[in-house]
């Protein structure tokens, strides 16, 4: 199978880096005991994990989005370079003591754009998207929001509503595949040769994009559930696809069902405005609760910012203070 056209950044890398190593693969697709790889001619390769040693790797896990190097005599890979960035949540499980065990879920590597997607028609709380925020970030940029099944016209206009109150500098488009403007305005958003990572909970159209984007079948999609409107977990495992004619590599993954983050905690970019004003306050260590003469608190009386943007701003340090 060879995909034409198509160099899975391996090319930008190569160059990025000074290498000259024409054994460079990019990894883009993870089956716990195999991978797939991929070399810049587009070219696909099946590799059995059974004689890579990770620990003289380094890492623990291969995992979607690396760039390796393999050698087909020893038929294993032989080194993992180093990520410029990792997505990853944290993963609980119950074992039989009822005891939750909770560990880091790395996902995927070298992504330039997180889109965090959420369907309009499913349960929506500002409380969620504020954990998507804090857990989903790349070189301190908050992920875009994409909403969709946006020809849900009345659940849409009071989603977006209540993001812009809160959130009014954070990036947020549209799509629905009933809508095919809306697909076309996603287009024209990509940057050539971006790897982008999409996220969101089961049923939230992160394959359906992807196929319109495509203009084929890349995912096979399932109907969602009539009861509670999730997906029926199309996605089974993490896959990063080629869109040749877009120039574009896109990361789907599996719909997550909770999310926490398992990076140290930092105020997200959409708090910004809230920082530069923090620093105007009386005191160097106000909560922007109670004290005198706060900066913060008198740009909320003045409609500088917003009660909503101000209560997820509070909100949010009061969640990292525990």
């Amino acid at each position: 199978m060879k995909n034409r056209n198509v160099d899975f950044e391996i090319k930008t890398f190569i160059l990025k880096n000074n290498l000259s190593d024409n054994k460079i693969y990019r990894v883009i697709n993870n089956f716990s005991k195999k991978v797939i790889l991929a070399n810049q001619h587009g070219d696909l390769l099946t590799v059995n994990l059974a004689h890579t040693n990770l620990t003289k790797l380094g890492i623990d896990k291969i995992i979607v989005g690396d760039y390796v190097s393999y050698s087909p005599i020893e038929g294993k890979i032989t080194k993992v370079y180093p990520r410029d960035n990792i997505l990853s949540k944290v993963t609980s499980s119950a074992e039989k003591s009822w005891h939750v065990k909770s560990q880091k879920q790395l996902l995927a590597s070298n992504v330039d754009e997180i889109w965090v997607m959420i369907a309009v028609d499913q349960r929506f709380t500002i409380e969620k998207l504020e954990r998507y925020l804090e857990t989903f970030r790349i070189s301190d940029r908050d992920p875009i929001i994409l909403l969709s099944k946006a020809d849900h016209i009345t659940e849409y206009k009071e989603i977006k509503n209540k993001i812009g109150q809160a959130y009014p500098t954070l990036k947020v488009r549209t799509v629905s595949a009933y809508l095919p403007e809306t697909i076309q305005q996603i287009k024209k958003m990509l940057i050539k040769g971006h790897t982008i990572a999409v996220v969101g909970a089961s049923g939230v159209g992160k394959s359906t994009l992807l196929n319109n984007l495509a203009g084929k079948d890349v995912n096979k999609v399932s109907n969602v559930r009539s009861g509670d409107q999730k997906g029926r977990h199309t996605t089974t495992s993490i896959t990063l696809n080629a869109l040749p004619d877009l120039d574009i590599y896109y990361i789907d993954t599996p719909g997550f069902k909770a999310i926490n983050s398992t990076a140290q905690k930092s105020n997200p970019a959409v708090f910004n405005d809230i920082e530069a004003l923090a620093k105007n306050c009386k005191f160097r260590n106000c909560s922007h609760l109670s004290e005198p003469k706060c900066a913060v608190k008198a740009a909320v009386q003045e409609g500088t910012i917003t009660e909503e943007h101000y209560q997820s701003y509070i909100n949010f340090e009061k969640r990292n203070k525990k």
